[in-house]
């Protein structure tokens, strides 16, 4: 499986509880761990469409990761 690179994440859980794909505009295809199981409907590119009124927790997604191919760093 490939991976974002984990540079900060605040109030980290314990465990992983699922994983969420993201695409670099670079090309870098790579799933993201997440804190929570989340109700997602697409994703797009680095964009995320949740169902409807759903909001998820602050600490859901790190704080900051970076494609592990351009090295380009999201927040």
């Amino acid at each position: 499986m490939r991976t974002w690179r984990v540079i900060k994440w605040k109030r980290r859980p314990a465990h992983v509880r699922a994983w969420v794909p993201l695409d670099c505009p670079c090309g870098y295809e790579a799933e993201c761990p997440a804190s929570v199981e989340a109700p997602i409907q697409a994703v797009v590119g680095m964009g995320i469409v949740f169902a409807a009124g759903y909001k998820p927790p602050r600490n859901w997604l790190p704080d900051t990761i970076q494609c592990r191919k351009c090295g380009r760093i999201y927040e």
